[in-house]
């Protein structure tokens, strides 16, 4: 994996990525397990971004799920 990066929006608009992002070890082994989870379930080979929401009790969230380079980076 290339880490988590997390993204800060304006106007419903991404504006800015932060790489690493700014979340807990646990949230981070927690992302990174779940998106590895994902690509296995799919039995997926190649280039693959799961994008999270992370709630205030810090539970993820999957989002969307993107099989190609995200525009996050």
């Amino acid at each position: 994996h290339y880490g988590v990066i997390e993204n800060e929006h304006k106007n419903h608009i991404l504006d800015t990525s932060f790489a690493p992002a700014f979340v807990s070890e646990k949230i981070f082994r927690e992302a990174v397990e779940i998106a590895r989870s994902v690509a296995e379930t799919f039995q997926y080979v190649g280039t693959l971004c799961v994008e999270f929401f992370l709630t205030k009790d810090e539970k993820l969230l999957i989002n969307e799920i993107a099989p190609r380079p995200h525009n996050s980076g």
